[in-house]
């Protein structure tokens, strides 16, 4: 299977989070749609945080289905199998798909403890 691919499949045994969003002005872009990092933040928002300590994203894979407005409603789904995760987004108005995001994350190889001591010595010296 190549490495972008994610073997998942959506149900329900696979869910690790749902959460909403009201689209506000800060997500607009200029044509005052929701900007397309919007539909990552609110992905990564559902994360478990310890998984995200000691990981990162390797591999995104976006799919914009349909374009979301200021006041929107939106519901995102994670679903994961191992360190591939599956992000479904739908606009809860029509329950129509706005977003598929698919993502392959990999260990940091460090302690991220140890990162943040070496970081907050570098600072102390600065």
């Amino acid at each position: 299977m190549p490495e972008n691919s994610t073997p998942l499949i959506d149900n329900a045994e696979n869910i690790i989070s749902q959460q909403e969003h009201k689209i506000t002005f800060s997500d607009l872009d200029y044509n005052n749609h929701t900007n397309n990092i919007s539909y990552i933040s609110l992905a990564f928002e559902g994360m478990p945080v310890e998984f995200v300590k000691h990981n990162y994203p390797k591999v995104l894979d976006i799919k914009y289905l349909q374009e979301t407005f200021l006041y929107d409603n939106l519901q995102c789904t994670i679903y994961q199998n191992g360190e591939h995760f599956l992000y479904k987004i739908i606009n809860k108005k029509d329950n129509s798909d706005v977003c598929i995001i698919n993502s392959h994350w990999t260990s940091c190889n460090f302690d991220t403890q140890e990162f943040y001591n070496v970081l907050n010595q570098i600072r102390n010296k600065v």
